[in-house]
């Protein structure tokens, strides 16, 4: 939650659906992944807060 986009993404109520992918053990250790992502019914809005103030730049 130390990355505002991250933070952003986590926080975001559009959201409304999460992947979460897990790899561990073996030489190349450890590794986590998530996937945000909207219902097909949810009205698209635009984005907001740090992640959309970094795509204006």
């Amino acid at each position: 939650m130390i990355g505002p986009g991250h933070r952003a993404n986590i926080l975001k109520p559009d959201f409304t659906h999460i992947g979460i992918g897990f790899l561990g053990g073996g030489r190349t250790g450890t590794y986590w992944t998530q996937l945000f992502g909207l219902s097909p019914q949810a009205p698209a809005r635009r984005p907001y807060g740090p992640a959309r103030r970094a795509r204006q730049l």
